[in-house]
């Protein structure tokens, strides 16, 4: 495995469980119920697609909604930060 191979995974790795912590310690002190904190957590991390079986799953249907629009906001952010974060990098680089 090449340096860059796993410089792209070490990163990988800490964006996820770095934005999973995140929303775990902002969810406690807003008293988030479990299972929004879940529906959500996967909305973000993976993508809205993946939020119903969850939902089946956890068997509370009343999260549906907040977990996919969680999950489509979560895109439109991160397309604006992405090519933000782009166009910052471009002028020090």
């Amino acid at each position: 495995m090449s340096y860059t191979s796993l410089s792209l995974a070490l990163f990988v790795t800490a964006g996820i469980f770095g934005s999973l912590f995140l929303h775990l310690f902002f969810s406690l002190p807003f008293r988030i119920d479990v299972d929004t904190t879940i529906v959500v957590s996967v909305a973000l991390i993976c993508s809205p697609p993946f939020v119903p079986p969850i939902v089946e799953a956890l068997k509370n249907h009343k999260v549906l909604a907040p977990g996919v629009v969680a999950g489509i906001v979560g895109y439109a952010l991160a397309n604006y930060l992405a090519i933000g974060w782009a166009y910052w990098l471009k002028l020090f680089v």
